[in-house]
């Protein structure tokens, strides 16, 4: 436990709590390159931003990546989570036991 953290004891199980999850996101190194293009004024793509749809098209985690994470939290008995708008985190709330 960190030294400025305070232990007060187990959480009641039946708290509820809401945890994030961070998907693995696809082309991380295209979304650099394309960053640095768009930054570069000698660059014929200087200045052409994406939007935040062609990043989180770029970016969104692959099918299979989804469909494992859900599975598996689904085997822990989590099942109420809502993917965010760029589909690379997934809002999960579940009781603490």
């Amino acid at each position: 436990i960190p030294d400025d953290w305070t232990h007060v004891g187990r959480v009641d199980p039946s708290e509820e709590l809401e945890l994030t999850f961070a998907l693995k996101q696809q082309h991380v190194d295209l979304l650099e390159e394309t960053l640095r293009l768009v930054s570069d004024p000698d660059s014929a793509q200087y200045g052409k931003h994406l939007t935040l749809e062609e990043v989180s098209s770029l970016l969104r985690p692959s099918e299979l990546t989804q469909k494992v994470v859900r599975q598996w939290l689904q085997s822990h008995g989590i099942t109420n989570c809502l993917t965010v708008h760029t589909q690379d985190f997934l809002q999960c709330t579940m009781t603490a036991e």
